[in-house]
C-alpha cells in the first residue's frame, strides 16, 4: 500500500517560481533542469537537487542511463529522414510541403517530457546547423505567446542552452502582442529574414504532448511558421520540419489536428520511448545489483512489475515507488550506514569476505558520528541478547558472509537461465525477471520454521529441471554445454573448467576413442550442476 502511494508522496519540482516585483511567472532556474544532457524526468531532477540517499541516486542513475540509451537507439530510425531533410530531398521545396514526424514518446507525462527534451538534444546533434524549438501545451495558449516562445528558442546560439529561459523572456504581460517592448529581440515575423542572413539553415519545431494541446492554436502556429519559412521559390525557402510528440497514436490525421492547416509530408512514425522495455531492464538490473547490500526481495520485484502492468505504465512511477520504499526502510534504521552500495575497485565477480568486510568498515567511517553511535548501540543490544563478547567483529563477519552469498547467487544467474531454457524452451519467451524469480524465490532467506519447507521446494525445482535435461538429445546437449561455457564466466575457475571440459568432450567427432556416450554426458552434466548448487545455490 505504501508503494502505491508513492505518486502522491513524492512531489515533482515546480515548473515556475515567483519573484517579488515581477509581472509574470519566471521559469524555474533549477540547474538540473537547464543543463541535463540526457533523459531526465522531473523526479530525477528532484533527486539531483536534494540530498538523496546513495541507493536512490544509484537507482535514478540506472533509470536515466537505460532510458537515455533506449531513446538514442530509437532515434536512430530517423537518421535517414533527417539526412534527406538536411540535404533538401525531403519536403520544404517551396510548394508548401512540410515533413512531419509522429513520435510516440510515452503515455506518462513525466516520461513524455523527458523523452521529448532528449529528442531535441539528439536533433541538435544530428543537425548542428538547425534551429530547434520545443513547445508544449502550456506554451500553446494563443498564437502570439506561442510564437514568442518558439522564436526565443530558435535564435539560441550554441552553448547558450543554459540561458534558454532568460528572465527577460516573460517580463512582459502574456497577453501583449508578441515581442512588443523587447528591445533587441527578433520577432517571429522577422525571424525568416534573420535566418536567411544566417545562411538559411533548417528549422525543426517539436511539439510535446500534442494530444493535450489546444488544436486551434496548434493549427495557427503550424500555418504561421509554414507560411513564414516558405519564400518566393525554393531557393529562398527555409527547410521546416515538424515533430509531433504523442502519448497515443491517433486514429487518423483528422483526429490529430482536426483538419489539415497545411500540406504535410508524413516522413515517419517512430516509437521513441517504450516504458516496458526500460522498466524490465531496470528491474533485471535491480535483481542483479550485487554491489548494493540493501537487496530487494523477489516478491518486491514481481510486485513492482505488476504495478507497472496493471497500474500506470511509467518509468518515473516505478522509480518514485522505489525511492519511497528506500526512504521508508532506511529513514530510521540504525543499519542504514551498512546499506550504501559497495565501491570495489573494478570487481565484477564475487569478492572475498575480507574485501567486503574491509569496504564495509571503510564506508562506516565516512558516515556521521551520530549514525555510527546508533549503529554501535544497536549491535550491542543484539550482542547482549545473543551473549556475544565481540559484537562488531562478529556482526560485520555475518554481514560480509550474507553479501558474499548473494553475490555468488547473482554470478550464477546466467547459468540458471541456460539450464532452465534448456529444460523448457518456452521459457525463452518469458520475461527475464520471471525466470530469475524461480531461483531467487526458492533461495531467498526465510524464517527458521520455514527452512524445511524451503529445502523441499528447492529440491523439487532442481528435480524438475534435471528430469527434463536428461531427455535432451545429443545435439541439444552439445549446444547446452556451449551456452554454459559462455554463462559461467563469473563462476569459480574450477566450475568454468568443468563446463569447458563437458563442451570439449561433447564436440568430439563420432568414432573418436574418447567420445563419451549420451548417458555419460548427462551424468557429467548432473555432477557439474550439483557442484554449482553446492557452491552457489544454497539457501
Amino acid at each position: 500500500a505504501a508503494a502505491e502511494q508513492a505518486v502522491t508522496l513524492v512531489e515533482r519540482p515546480p515548473a515556475f517560481r515567483l519573484e517579488v516585483g515581477r509581472k509574470g511567472p519566471i521559469p524555474s532556474l533549477a540547474p538540473a533542469l537547464q543543463n541535463h544532457s540526457g533523459w531526465g524526468s522531473a523526479l530525477l531532477e528532484k533527486l539531483s537537487l536534494e540530498n538523496s540517499s546513495r541507493i536512490s541516486s544509484r537507482w535514478a542513475a540506472l533509470a536515466s542511463n537505460f532510458a537515455g540509451e533506449h531513446v538514442r537507439r530509437s532515434f536512430g530510425q530517423l537518421r535517414g529522414q533527417l539526412r534527406d531533410f538536411a540535404e533538401g530531398r525531403l519536403g520544404s521545396d517551396g510548394n508548401g510541403n512540410v515533413p512531419m514526424v509522429l513520435a510516440l514518446a510515452g503515455s506518462d507525462a513525466e516520461d513524455h517530457e523527458a523523452t521529448m527534451r532528449q529528442a531535441e538534444l539528439l536533433l541538435r546533434e544530428e543537425l548542428p546547423a538547425a534551429c530547434t524549438a520545443l513547445v508544449g501545451p502550456s506554451d500553446l495558449r494563443h498564437l502570439a505567446f506561442a510564437n514568442r516562445r518558439i522564436c526565443e528558442q530558435l535564435v539560441r546560439v550554441d552553448g547558450d542552452a543554459a540561458k534558454e529561459t532568460r528572465v527577460e523572456e516573460l517580463r512582459e504581460d502574456e497577453d501583449a502582442e508578441e515581442d512588443e517592448g523587447l528591445s533587441g529581440a527578433i520577432s517571429a515575423a522577422d525571424f525568416p529574414d534573420w535566418r536567411r542572413t544566417q545562411g538559411g539553415g533548417p528549422v525543426v519545431l517539436l511539439v510535446q504532448a500534442t494530444d493535450a494541446s489546444a488544436k486551434e492554436v496548434l493549427q495557427d502556429v503550424l500555418c504561421f511558421w509554414s507560411s513564414a519559412c516558405r519564400g518566393h521559390g525554393a531557393s529562398k525557402s527555409i527547410p521546416l520540419m515538424v515533430v509531433l510528440g504523442l502519448k497515443q497514436l491517433p486514429s487518423s490525421r483528422g483526429a490529430l489536428l482536426e483538419g489539415e492547416p497545411l500540406r504535410f509530408l508524413h516522413a515517419e512514425t517512430v516509437r521513441l520511448f517504450d516504458p516496458a522495455e526500460v522498466c524490465w531492464q531496470l528491474l533485471d538490473q535491480l535483481a542483479e545489483d550485487a554491489a548494493c547490500p540493501w537487496a530487494l526481495s523477489p516478491e518486491v520485484l514481481v510486485r513492482l512489475r505488476e504495478i507497472f502492468i496493471w497500474g500506470q505504465q511509467s518509468v518515473s512511477q516505478i522509480l518514485r515507488t522505489l525511492v519511497l520504499l528506500c526512504d521508508e526502510a532506511l529513514a530510521r534504521n540504525a543499519f542504514a550506514p551498512l546499506c550504501s552500495p559497495l565501491v570495489l575497485d573494478g570487481t565484477k565477480s564475487c569478492p572475498t569476505r575480507e574485501e567486503i568486510r574491509a569496504r564495509l568498515l571503510f564506508q562506516l567511517g565516512e558516515v556521521p558520528a551520530e549514525q555510527r553511535r546508533q549503529l554501535q548501540e544497536k549491535l550491542e543490544q543484539i550482542s547482549s541478547a545473543e551473549g556475544a563478547s565481540t559484537p562488531t567483529a562478529q556482526h560485520f563477519d555475518a554481514a560480509s558472509e550474507a553479501i558474499a552469498w548473494r553475490w555468488r547467487v547473482i554470478d550464477s544467474l546466467g547459468v540458471w537461465e541456460v539450464l532452465l531454457m534448456g529444460a523448457d524452451e518456452l521459457t525463452k519467451h518469458v520475461v527475464r525477471l520471471r525466470r530469475l524469480w524461480k531461483l531467487l524465490e526458492a533461495l531467498w532467506p526465510v524464517a527458521a520454521d520455514d527452512e524445511a519447507k524451503q529445502e523441499t521446494k528447492l529440491e523439487n525445482l532442481f528435480r524438475m529441471v534435471r528430469i527434463r535435461l536428461d531427455c535432451l538429445p545429443r545435439d541439444k546437449l552439445q549446444k547446452l554445454f556451449e551456452d554454459l561455457c559462455s554463462a559461467s564466466g563469473r563462476l569459480t575457475e574450477e566450475l568454468r573448467a568443468g563446463a569447458q571440459d563437458l563442451s570439449n568432450r561433447a564436440a568430439l567427432p563420432e568414432g573418436h576413442a574418447r567420445r563419451p556416450s549420451d548417458d555419460e554426458l548427462r551424468a557429467g552434466l548432473r555432477a557439474w550442476v550439483d557442484d554449482v548448487r553446492s557452491q552457489c545455490w544454497q539457501p
